[in-house]
């Protein structure tokens, strides 16, 4: 299965202030990784919201889930306004990693690892442990967020992204509030374990040479000249 995005402008408005994200195209198949890379500003978040139905696309030519037994118009949907089917696709087809993890604080580790299969009445407890054991969580599975460090944080967030195998994971700057050694094996299990289970991955950075040493095909957002107010973000190379 592939996501694929053609002919996409997102326009943000900010009182005066316009910002337009123009993406000519975009696929990403399952089982494949790409690191949205751009300054700040340049519209990778919106574009991973956009990616992971969580944000209307805009005006966009063509988006749509291909494969998996039938094609999916994602963009129908949105002209639809068919709230009922983006949420249930966006349930069962993507994960998702936040920068702060995103986790709840009375529930301990163990819980808010099972959260996403438990939300789809199929508990997988056998599979959640095997992924907590791989991301080195298993001896801290019953603390509470508060008494984990921020790296353990983010493993349980990448567990509780994958434990329901979505076709996709959306992350947003997942190893940002990691030290460099922390965010190198992070993001070299959470990809690990992805590939493992065919499941695409779209993360945003700004470490270049994270993803560099990790052989993560880029896609890059590059600000492009515009008229007074208007700033452009434009999806150079993907």
């Amino acid at each position: 299965m592939q996501l694929v995005v053609e002919g996409l402008e997102k326009t943000l408005r900010d009182g005066a202030r316009r910002f337009t994200l123009a993406v000519p195209r975009l696929t990403v198949a399952s089982g494949e990784t790409v690191a949205l890379v751009g300054p700040s500003g340049s519209g990778k978040t919106t574009l991973l919201e956009i990616l992971g139905l969580v944000a209307s696309p805009g005006k966009v030519a063509s988006f749509r889930l291909e494969g998996g037994g039938g094609d999916v118009d994602l963009r129908r949907l949105w002209t639809r306004g068919d709230r009922r089917g983006l949420a249930r696709l966006r349930a069962q087809r993507f994960g998702f990693v936040l920068q702060t993890g995103g986790l709840f604080g009375f529930l301990d580790a163990r819980a808010n690892a099972a959260l996403s299969p438990e939300l789809f009445q199929a508990p997988a407890p056998d599979r959640v442990a095997m992924l907590m054991h791989r991301l080195g969580l298993a001896e801290v599975a019953a603390l509470r967020p508060a008494r984990l460090s921020i790296g353990q944080r983010q493993r349980v967030a990448i567990v509780r992204a994958l434990a329901h195998q979505p076709t996709f994971v959306i992350a947003d700057e997942p190893t940002s509030a990691l030290d460099p050694e922390s965010a190198d094996a992070v993001l070299g299990l959470f990809l690990e374990l992805a590939t493992e289970q065919a499941t695409g991955v779209i993360l945003s950075s700004h470490n270049h040479a994270l993803i560099e040493r990790h052989a993560v095909r880029r896609a890059v957002i590059v600000p492009q000249p515009a008229a007074a107010g208007h700033y452009v973000g434009a999806l150079e190379a993907a």
